[in-house]
């Protein structure tokens, strides 16, 4: 990706999602990572996602190894954005900058799939119950 995406115009926490999604972290791979995911939803019911992405809770158990949520949620929201093969709108949410804020993320994310502030909880909700039937 370096290739065509400098460091400095990368999302950190698209550009992680990515990461986890197609090739896995700290050896873990998506489906370790899934499962560790899934744990922790099990044993916190109804969990508020608007505030897991922005308090970046790490559910990694490892030290210098993060499993941070923001990634996790960002890598089911990139599955979604490319599940018809292409890889556009994920580039322009990945591409958003290195240093943005939440609030750059959250304008581009309503732009390429209708999620804000205000529906995020419902909207990431469908996404990941979804892939629990998967």
């Amino acid at each position: 990706m370096r290739a065509v995406l400098s460091p400095k115009d990368t999302y950190k926490p698209v550009d992680e999602g990515c990461a986890f999604l197609f090739g896995g972290s700290w050896g873990y791979s998506w489906e370790d990572i899934k499962g560790r995911f899934y744990d922790y939803i099990k044993k916190n019911n109804n969990p508020d996602w608007l505030k897991l992405y922005e308090d970046r809770l790490d559910i990694g158990n490892e030290q210098y190894k993060p499993l941070n949520m923001d990634y996790i949620i960002n890598a089911f929201i990139v599955k979604e954005l490319y599940k018809d093969g292409d890889f556009t709108k994920v580039m322009k949410l990945l591409s958003i900058g290195r240093n943005q804020t939440n609030e750059k993320y959250f304008e581009v994310l309503e732009e390429t799939m209708g999620i804000n502030r205000k529906n995020f909880n419902e909207e990431v909700g469908k996404l990941i119950g979804g892939d629990l039937k998967n």
